[in-house]
C-alpha cells in the first residue's frame, strides 16, 4: 500500500517543488467505450438490479409515488413522444445534423423533472437546467445565452403551471416563439399550452413504437447547466455523456474501496430514503437526485424547494435517512428554534458541498444530529466539486482509508480518475502546504462553455487541465485544504487577502456576536481603482442584545487585534438581516457589493472604474437603466437606439452637454468646439464643417504620406539596431501629433526625432487621464467658477496641496502656450500674403490656414474671434493626437493577437500597391480596399476610444424606446421614460455598439469578416444615430466628431504603410483601462504608465 501512494502522489520528501501533477489514490477506472450514459445507469448486471416495485420517487407533499418500473416506462413514453413527429401527436424534437435543438427546463423540483431529464438523454437531445426563481430580465439573459451558443438552434421550455406566465414573457423578450413552451406538470384548462403527460398518454394510446436509446459519443453533449454567477454574469457548462459516464464510474468505484474500509454493520441497512430539496437546476441537485440515486436502490422523497417546516415535517414521516445539503441549509438548521424539538432520528448520514462548510459549524451539526440520536454522532461527508468537472472532484475519506487520517478542516483525497495541480501565479506547481490555483484534469472535465470561446480559453486549457478559480493547498500525503475562492481574493499592498480568513476570524469572537458573516472587497475610498475588505454580518441573540454600534465596534477591534494591517475591514462592517446566497449556499458577493454603494457616491465609481471593461449593467438590467449618482441624483445610462436617436438627433436641443463638461472644457481648452453650446456652437461649425469636408480630406493626404514614411523609417530603424519590443503607442502618439500638426495646422513638431516635442505630444497624452482621475473633483467645479474672478480661482488652485492638481495647471499651460505660438506664426503668415502662406508646410490647405482666410472674408457676425481659434486648436491636438493614436494602438494590438487577419490584409495591400505599381495610394484607393476598412471599423466598434458620453435633459421630456423594457417589478413592459429637468443622460457608447439586439450574438465579438457580407437587419432596422457606419464611435448629430474622416484616413494609410513593411505579434501581455480615454497598461507590472509593447520584426526578413 505504501508503494501505491507512492505512486499516485505527487510529493516526495524532499522539500523543493516537483512540477508534475498528482493523482487519486483510488485505483484506476476501468475503460469504457463511447457509451450512452443512460445505458450505463439502467442496463444493470444481473444481480445487481431495482427490483421493478421498489419505490424510487414520492412527492413529500402529495404522496404520489413511483416505482422502479413505472419511472423506466414512463422515460420510454416519454422520449418516445419527444421524438415522434408533430403530425402523430409528437414534438419532433431531435439533435442531429438536420436538427439542433435543446430542451430547457425551467420548473421547482418535481417528478416528471427526472422524467425529461432522462428522456433528452435517451434521444441524445442536450438538456437546459434553469434556475426556478430568477428575475425575468435574468431568465431573458439566460434564454437568449441557450439560443446563442451555436448558428439555428432551437430551444423547447418546459415549465410548471406556476412559472408559465413569467416563462411566457420572458420568452417574449428573448424573441422566442411563444408555440415552443410546454407543461411539465398538468396545469388548467386557460393555459391551452401543449403537457407532457398528454404527449406521454398519446403514446400509449396510440401505441407508438418504443424510441431506442440513441448511442453516444465520448464529446455527444448531454447538458448545459449554468454556473452559479457569484461574481458574474452565469456561463452554461457544457457537459458530454463521455463526462457523465466517467463521474459515475468515479462514484462506482469510490464506493466499493469506501465499503473496504466501513466496518460491516451488524444488521441490514434498509436503502437509503433521501430528502430532495435542493434544485434540481443545479449540479448537486442533477447528480445526487436524478442521476446517481439509481447506482443503488435509494427512494427519493421530494420537496419543490427548501423550507424548514416542510422538511422538519417530512423527515419523520417518511423516516429520511440521508440528508444532502448546503452550508446555509446546516446554518440554519443548528440555529433555527423550530428544530429544538425536531425528530431527525431517523438521519443516518449527511452530507455538505457545493460550498465552504466552516469545520466548527460542521461540527456543530454533527452534535445537533447526534443529540437527536441520543449521543450517536452521524459522519458528515463533505467533498469539492464544480460544475465544470462535471460534479465531484474530492471527497474526505473514512478514516483509515489508505492509511490517512484527515482532519475535520482538510477537503479530502482525489476521486476515481482525477489528478490535480496546485499553481502559483507564475505557472509553475507550488510545494506542499502552500496556496496555489486547483488544476483538475480528467474525464469529468467538461467541453467548455456554450457559445463563450473567450471563458473556455481561460478556464479549459489546451492540454486538458481545468482551471478552478479555487486555491487549495496540500499536504505531503496529498490531502487537500480548501483556501478560498480566486475571484474572490483581494490583492493589497501586493498581499494576497482570502475573505475565508476575515470571515473565521469574525465567527470566532468568544462572545459569539455574529451567526453568519461573509467578505468581499469594495472601491477603496482613498483610490478608486484598489478593493479594501468589507464584512457584512448577520447578528446573534448575543450580538442584538448588544446593538450593532458596540458590535461593530468589538469585531473591528478584534480583527484588529488578530490579523495583520492588510488585512483589517478598512471598507467597514455591515449588520444585515441575512447574507445573500444561491439556492446551493454560495455567497452572492456581487448582491452584497452592488448594495454596498455609499449613498453619497452611488454607481459613479463604479462608471468612472478604470477596469469598466466589467460593467455590464445593460446586460443585466436591460437597454435603459437609471443609476444611483452622487448625492442623490439618479442619471440614465442608455443604449436603446430610439432613445439615443431622440438624445443625440431629434431632440438635441433639448439634451446639450452637460455642465461639468462645458466648464472643465472651458478651464482646460478655451473656447473651442468642446466648449460651446446652442448657437455659439452652431456657429463655430459652420466655420469648421468645410475644412473637414470630404474634398479638404482629399488634398490633405499628400501632407500625411511624408510622415507616415518617417514613421516607417523610425521604425525600421529600431529593428535594425536590434530593439525586438517596440512600445507601438509612443510612436503611434509622436505621428499623430504631426498629422495634426502639419495637415491641422501647417506647424512641423518634428515628434519623430525632437524629443522636446516628443513631450509635449506626452504632456497632450496625460490630459485624459487627468480630467478622468479628477471626476469626482470635477462635479463641483461649475459651482466653484460663478463665484470669484478666473485669476481668483488660478490663484486658489496654484495653492492647493495637490499633485494632480498642479499638473493639471502644468498641461493646461504647456497646451496654451504652444497653440498661441501656433497661431501668431499662421496669422503673420497670412498677414504677409499668400506667397509666405505657401512657403509653410502643404502650401497653405492646412485646416487652421484655410480657417484663418475664410474667417477672413466671412461675414462680421460669423467670424471667430481670436480666442476662439486657439481653442479650436487645443481642442484639436487632444482630438487629433490622444484619440487616434490610442484606437491605432487597438488596432495593431489586436492584428498581433489575430496573425491570420493581419496576413490576409498585409496581402491585400500588397497586392493593391503592386496594381499601382508600387506608387502611393490616392484616396479613393486607400479608404476603398475592403479588408482594410473591415478591420478599422470593426476595431472601432468593439473598442471606442471613449466608452461613454453625457448629455442633461434642459427641460421635462418624454423619452421612446425601440426595445420595451421591464418595470421594477419585473413583469411590466415600459416603453417610454418621463425625464425630469436637469436629469443627466450617459449615451453608453460601448454598449450601443456592441448590443446583440443590433449586431447579433456575437456582437462583442471582433470579426472583421462581419464587413464583407450583409450586416444582419436589424443594424439598419436600430438607425443609430452615428455619424460613421451603424456606430456610435464618432456620436451623430449636431455635435458629432468633427474630425472623424481625417482619423479614419490616418488609421487607414498607418495601417498600410507599417503592415506592408512590419509583422507585429503580442509582446507582454497589456490590458486596457478606460481612463477616459482607453489606455494599454502591461498587465501584472508596476509600472502603470500608458505603453503597449509588440514583437516587431521587418516582413522581409
Amino acid at each position: 500500500m505504501e508503494e501505491h501512494l507512492k505512486s499516485r502522489f505527487w510529493f516526495t520528501n524532499r522539500r523543493s517543488p516537483i512540477f508534475h501533477n498528482f493523482s487519486s489514490p483510488y485505483p484506476p477506472i476501468p475503460a469504457l467505450p463511447p457509451l450512452n450514459v443512460h445505458t450505463l445507469l439502467f442496463e444493470r448486471p444481473p444481480g445487481n438490479t431495482i427490483p421493478r416495485d421498489f419505490v424510487v420517487h414520492i412527492d413529500g407533499l402529495t404522496g404520489e409515488t413511483r416505482t422502479y418500473g413505472q419511472f423506466v416506462e414512463r422515460i420510454r413514453d416519454c422520449a418516445t413522444a419527444l421524438a415522434t413527429s408533430v403530425s402523430q401527436g409528437g414534438l419532433g424534437i431531435r439533435h442531429d445534423g438536420l436538427e439542433r435543438e435543446i430542451i430547457a427546463v425551467f420548473s421547482p423540483n418535481c417528478l416528471d423533472y427526472f422524467v425529461v431529464v432522462h428522456a433528452a438523454l435517451v434521444l441524445t437531445v442536450p438538456f437546459a437546467l434553469l434556475p426556478s426563481k430568477p428575475t425575468t430580465a435574468e431568465l431573458v439573459y439566460l434564454l437568449k445565452k441557450l439560443k446563442s451558443g451555436i448558428d439555428s438552434v432551437r430551444v423547447r421550455l418546459f415549465t410548471h403551471p406556476s412559472l408559465l406566465e413569467q416563462a411566457r414573457a420572458a420568452t417574449k423578450l428573448a424573441d422566442l416563439p411563444l408555440d415552443q413552451i410546454y407543461l411539465l406538470s398538468k396545469g388548467t384548462a386557460r393555459s391551452k399550452t401543449i403537457e407532457l403527460c398528454s404527449l406521454i398518454e398519446n403514446v400509449s394510446k396510440k401505441k407508438l413504437a418504443r424510441q431506442a436509446v440513441v448511442p453516444a459519443e465520448k464529446n455527444t453533449l448531454a447538458y448545459l447547466i449554468f454556473s452559479s454567477g457569484t461574481s458574474g454574469p452565469p456561463k452554461a457548462v457544457m457537459v458530454s455523456h463521455g463526462n457523465l459516464c466517467f463521474s459515475t464510474m468515479q462514484s462506482i468505484v469510490g464506493r466499493m474501496e469506501e465499503v473496504r474500509y466501513t466496518p460491516a454493520p451488524k444488521k441490514p441497512i434498509p436503502p437509503a430514503r433521501w430528502l430532495c430539496f435542493l434544485p434540481f437546476y443545479h449540479s448537486m441537485g442533477l447528480h445526487f437526485f436524478i442521476l446517481k440515486s439509481l447506482l443503488a436502490p435509494n427512494t427519493m422523497i421530494v420537496l419543490p424547494r427548501w423550507d424548514i417546516d416542510q422538511a422538519l415535517e417530512v423527515i419523520p414521516k417518511y423516516k429520511i435517512s440521508y440528508l444532502a445539503l448546503v452550508p446555509s441549509i446546516v446554518h440554519q438548521l443548528v440555529n433555527s428554534p423550530k428544530t429544538s424539538h425536531a425528530d431527525l432520528s431517523s438521519v443516518n448520514l449527511a452530507g455538505c458541498a457545493a460550498a465552504y462548510l466552516p469545520p466548527d459549524l460542521a461540527e456543530r451539526f454533527r452534535n445537533f444530529l447526534g443529540h437527536s440520536k441520543k449521543g450517536e454522532l452521524p459522519p458528515m461527508i463533505e467533498g469539492y466539486g464544480l460544475s465544470e468537472a462535471t460534479i465531484g472532484s474530492i471527497s474526505r475519506p473514512r478514516p483509515g482509508q489508505y492509511g490517512l487520517y484527515p482532519d475535520p478542516k482538510s477537503t479530502g483525497i482525489l476521486l476515481p480518475g482525477q489528478e490535480a495541480r496546485i499553481v502559483s501565479e507564475d505557472g509553475t506547481d507550488v510545494d506542499h502546504d502552500e496556496p496555489g490555483e486547483l488544476y483538475l484534469k480528467g474525464g469529468n472535465v467538461a467541453l467548455g462553455y456554450w457559445g463563450d470561446e473567450q471563458a473556455t480559453r481561460e478556464a479549459f486549457l489546451p492540454d486538458g487541465w481545468l482551471r478552478t478559480g479555487d486555491r487549495f493547498r496540500a499536504n505531503k500525503d496529498g490531502v487537500l485544504y480548501f483556501e478560498d475562492r480566486l475571484k474572490d481574493t483581494l490583492k493589497i499592498s501586493g498581499a494576497q487577502v482570502a475573505p475565508a480568513e476575515i470571515e473565521q476570524v469574525l465567527l470566532a469572537h468568544p462572545q459569539g456576536l455574529v451567526l453568519d458573516v461573509a467578505v468581499a472587497g469594495v472601491p477603496d475610498p482613498s483610490s478608486r481603482n484598489d478593493r479594501v475588505p468589507r464584512a457584512w454580518v448577520v447578528l446573534s441573540s448575543a450580538g442584538i442584545a448588544l446593538g450593532p454600534n458596540e458590535v461593530i465596534r468589538l469585531l473591528d477591534d478584534w480583527v484588529r487585534e488578530r490579523l495583520s494591517r492588510y488585512k483589517w475591514l478598512t471598507g467597514g462592517i455591515a449588520v444585515v438581516q441575512e447574507i445573500p446566497k444561491n439556492p446551493t449556499g454560495k455567497v452572492l458577493r456581487r448582491v452584497l457589493v452592488d448594495g454596498s454603494l455609499q449613498p453619497h457616491i452611488g454607481y459613479f465609481d463604479q462608471l468612472f472604474d478604470a477596469n469598466g471593461w466589467n460593467f455590464r449593467i445593460v446586460e443585466k438590467y436591460g437597454s435603459v437603466v437609471k443609476l444611483p449618482m452622487l448625492f442623490g441624483d439618479e442619471e440614465l445610462y442608455i443604449t436603446d437606439p430610439l432613445a439615443l436617436h431622440h438624445i443625440i438627433v431629434k431632440d438635441q436641443y433639448i439634451y446639450e452637454e452637460t455642465s461639468v463638461f462645458i466648464t472643465t472644457n472651458v478651464l482646460t481648452f478655451g473656447m473651442g468646439l468642446l466648449s460651446t453650446l446652442g448657437d455659439h456652437h452652431r456657429k463655430q461649425r459652420k466655420m469648421l464643417n468645410p475644412l473637414f469636408s470630404l474634398k479638404h480630406m482629399r488634398d490633405l493626404l499628400p501632407i500625411f504620406y511624408p510622415i507616415t514614411y518617417d514613421l516607417r523609417d523610425v521604425l525600421v530603424e529600431q529593428v535594425r539596431n536590434g530593439v525586438r519590443q517596440i512600445d507601438v503607442l509612443h510612436w503611434l502618439s509622436r505621428a499623430a501629433l504631426e498629422y495634426i500638426g502639419q495637415a491641422g495646422f501647417g506647424y512641423k513638431f518634428n515628434a519623430l526625432h525632437d524629443e522636446e516635442s516628443s513631450k509635449y505630444g506626452e504632456y497632450v497624452n496625460k490630459i485624459a487621464p487627468i480630467l478622468f482621475k479628477t471626476a469626482f473633483l470635477r462635479r463641483f467645479v461649475p459651482w466653484f467658477t460663478k463665484m470669484g474672478t478666473p485669476a481668483f480661482w488660478r490663484t486658489v488652485l496654484e495653492n492647493i496641496p495637490s499633485k494632480l492638481v498642479k499638473e493639471c495647471i502644468e498641461v493646461v499651460d504647456v497646451l496654451e502656450s504652444r497653440s498661441k505660438v501656433i497661431y501668431e506664426k499662421s496669422k503673420k503668415a497670412m498677414e504677409n500674403g499668400d506667397e509666405a502662406t505657401y512657403e509653410k508646410i502643404g502650401r497653405g490647405k492646412d485646416i487652421l490656414s484655410v480657417l484663418l482666410r475664410a474667417n477672413t472674408t466671412a461675414k462680421e457676425s460669423d467670424r471667430l474671434p481670436e480666442e476662439e481659434i486657439i481653442g479650436q486648436l487645443n481642442t484639436f491636438i487632444l482630438a487629433g493626437q490622444d484619440t487616434t493614436s490610442h484606437a491605432l494602438t487597438r488596432a495593431l494590438h489586436l492584428l498581433s493577437l489575430n496573425i491570420g487577419v493581419q496576413d490576409r490584409l498585409r496581402d491585400e495591400i500588397i497586392t493593391a500597391r503592386r496594381e499601382r505599381e508600387g506608387t502611393d495610394f490616392d484616396y479613393d484607393t486607400l479608404m476603398g480596399l475592403p479588408y482594410l476598412d473591415a478591420v478599422c471599423r470593426e476595431t472601432l466598434r468593439v473598442f471606442p476610444p471613449l466608452a461613454m458620453i453625457a448629455r442633461t435633459a434642459r427641460k421635462d421630456v418624454v423619452l421612446p424606446l425601440a426595445w420595451p423594457i421591464l418595470g421594477v417589478d419585473g413583469k411590466t413592459e415600459v416603453n417610454e421614460v418621463p425625464i425630469k429637468a436637469n436629469t443627466n443622460v450617459i449615451v453608453s457608447i460601448i454598449g450601443a455598439n456592441r448590443s446583440k439586439k443590433i449586431w447579433g450574438d456575437d456582437a462583442e465579438e471582433w470579426k472583421p469578416e462581419r464587413w464583407l457580407e450583409p450586416l444582419p437587419e436589424s443594424v439598419a432596422k436600430a438607425h443609430m444615430p452615428g455619424v460613421y457606419a451603424s456606430m456610435m464611435t464618432f456620436i451623430g448629430g449636431g455635435r458629432a466628431c468633427i474630425g472623424f474622416k481625417f482619423a479614419e484616413m490616418e488609421i487607414k494609410l498607418v495601417l498600410a504603410t507599417l503592415l506592408e513593411t512590419f509583422k507585429f505579434e503580442a509582446g507582454p501581455e497589456a490590458e486596457w483601462r478606460m481612463t477616459g480615454i482607453t489606455r494599454p497598461v502591461l498587465k501584472n507590472s508596476s509600472d502603470k504608465a500608458a505603453k503597449l509593447l509588440l514583437k516587431t520584426t521587418l516582413v522581409k526578413d
